[in-house]
């Protein structure tokens, strides 16, 4: 599933924290690993030293292809020649989608955040830029991994899976137990009620008209839950765990995941009306700008 990894750098530590995290997933599915890094000013500017950037960047690359190399092997990572890198010029986000296609990329890795505002490109900005044009699945990390996890090469060991109900909204459903296969990692299922009043706005109150028919959906969810976790449990024999929580979809997941130690939220990227009422893609996309849990974000199939 992930036979080519592509992760972007900038020459930031922070861009680096998404490292991790890949050399994990390249050794459990025997992937390669290619670093890409884009200078986007072709008149590279000469630095006091008398070296331009172009050469600092390279060797930066280079530098960090051998530490993935070092690193990789404790993660099961084997091949030396299965890691590279690449300099480009130009469009940084065009360029990283470009070479992503090139090397039929199957998973992006990116962090929301990346060199201070005074550096030469800012890596969150092209995160989004790259979210939104590609169809392949992101992975987007926010955080520096757990340094207990990092020793016990364990860094993802629980699976928030958010479903909407909708075809496209389990989009992630199928990426997400084949990473929790291979790391032994446990799913946890969740959906959010939405209370709603018939105009349309929320409303906690138990007065709720729309409150009238909470145990038929919430009965109508757990019957849906129940089937996923079967599927995915006759797949894989993993045994998921389901959550129904009433509120607000984005703030209720954001802070589930925040609350149980969630090492990593896979969703969609785009859903339909199903056993509820809200746009999973908008509610992907709120996840996206709040907490700091990594997010694996999946393109669903045209439907």
């Amino acid at each position: 599933m992930f036979e080519k990894i592509l992760i972007a750098l900038d020459g930031s530590k922070n861009a680096e924290m998404v490292l991790p995290y890949a050399e994990e997933i390249a050794g459990k599915f025997r992937s390669g690993i290619s670093l890409v890094g884009v200078i986007e000013n072709t008149n590279i500017p000469i630095t006091s030293t008398g070296i331009n950037n172009n050469d600092i960047l390279n060797y930066y690359l280079a530098e960090i292809t051998k530490q993935v190399i070092r690193e990789g092997k404790y993660f099961g990572v084997e091949l030396d020649k299965q890691i590279n890198y690449k300099l480009l010029k130009g469009h940084i986000a065009q360029n990283i989608l470009a070479y992503a296609d090139e090397i039929n990329a199957s998973l992006i890795g990116l962090t929301s955040r990346g060199a201070s505002s005074h550096e030469k490109w800012v890596l969150g900005n092209i995160s989004a830029k790259i979210l939104r044009a590609t169809k392949r699945p992101v992975l987007l990390v926010r955080r520096v991994a757990n340094e207990k996890f990092l020793s016990e090469k364990k860094l993802i060991k629980k699976i928030l899976l958010p479903l909407d109900g909708s075809k496209i909204g389990a989009a992630a459903i199928q990426m997400a137990e084949t990473l929790a296969a291979q790391l032994n990692s446990q799913i946890t299922l969740i959906h959010v009620l939405e209370p709603m009043t018939k105009f349309g706005m929320y409303d906690m109150n138990p007065a709720n008209p729309s409150m009238d028919n909470l145990h038929t959906r919430r009965d109508e969810v757990q019957e849906y839950l129940n089937k996923v976790a079967y599927s995915i449990k006759e797949r894989t024999g993993i045994l998921s765990e389901s959550e129904i929580i009433l509120g607000y979809p984005a703030n209720e997941i954001a802070s589930y995941a925040t609350n149980n130690d969630i090492d990593l939220i896979a969703m969609s990227t785009h859903g339909r009306t199903g056993l509820q009422q809200w746009v999973f893609g908008s509610v992907t996309d709120k996840i996206l700008h709040f907490g700091d849990t990594p997010v694996l974000v999946v393109r669903p199939p045209k439907i």
